[in-house]
């Protein structure tokens, strides 16, 4: 793809081309499901969860390094803000096009934005968006309904809220000044939502102090096991690093060295 192919169109094509359809998914399941496809175009997603008590945060969303190499940080408070970083990484694979992506829903001026931004951003929108597009950028800001419509459709497409107000301001359905109050009252909405379920967990551990809480782990792109197993086979590391890598059980490990 070059970047002036038609984003919509290129979206509707690999879309077509994944297994995306059938039975509703989570934000999780949809994220696993999504790095599965994008495996299947010979592309590795690495996904790295940053401690939460780590002072220093990452400032990247995600990054896309040539040939084939994806590096996306977990976002547990939003699937949907991982899934749209993780399809904006691979539409830069698609141009052969490296990239460093933070959030551009913080950007009042997207002609600034370079053309392969601009491309790689349109290119998520659309392949989430799918056959609701058309209705999405085209929603009127005066009807009663309009907050209702658009957390419905943020619902049915994997595309948070922030996306899509943001969709509209660039289609000039609403002005900047609008969007940033929203933007700003979401932010507020999910920060008091973070602090009921952060004051929740803390109850939990009070009421049961023996109760574990497993840690999270990163989604592991099918790729990384191929990889393993084919450096095992070939006899460029052993059989306990095989296991060691691909974390298997013990039962698991009989089952695939014997």
């Amino acid at each position: 793809f070059r970047v002036n192919t038609s984003s919509k169109e290129a979206a509707n094509l690999i879309r077509s081309k994944f297994n995306l359809t059938g039975k509703k998914r989570t934000g999780f399941q949809y994220l696993k499901a999504l790095i599965s496809e994008i495996a299947k175009f010979n592309v590795y997603v690495f996904e790295f969860i940053e401690a939460h008590n780590k002072k220093e945060k990452a400032n990247l969303e995600g990054f896309f390094l040539n040939p084939n190499f994806i590096v996306i940080k977990r976002n547990s408070k939003s699937y949907s803000r991982e899934i749209f970083t993780l399809l904006h990484e691979f539409a830069h694979y698609l141009l052969g096009a490296e990239d460093f992506f933070n959030a551009i829903e913080d950007s009042s001026n997207f002609s600034e934005l370079n053309k392969i931004e601009r491309w790689c951003s349109d290119f998520s929108f659309y392949f989430l968006a799918g056959e609701y597009s058309n209705t999405i950028e085209n929603l009127n800001p005066d009807e009663n309904s309009f907050h209702e419509q658009i957390s419905l459709f943020s619902k049915e497409t994997h595309l948070s809220k922030f996306a899509i107000y943001y969709r509209l301001y660039l289609k000039k359905k609403i002005s900047w000044s609008y969007y940033d109050k929203l933007q700003t009252n979401l932010k507020e909405l999910l920060s008091e939502e973070e602090k009921e379920l952060k004051r929740k967990k803390e109850l939990e551990e009070k009421d049961n102090e023996k109760k574990a809480f497993p840690a999270q782990k990163p989604i592991r792109s099918p790729l990384f096991d191929k990889t393993v197993l084919m450096a095992y086979y070939e006899n460029i590391i052993g059989e306990y690093e095989a296991i060691q890598l691909l974390k298997l059980s013990q039962k698991e490990a009989l089952r695939i060295f014997q």
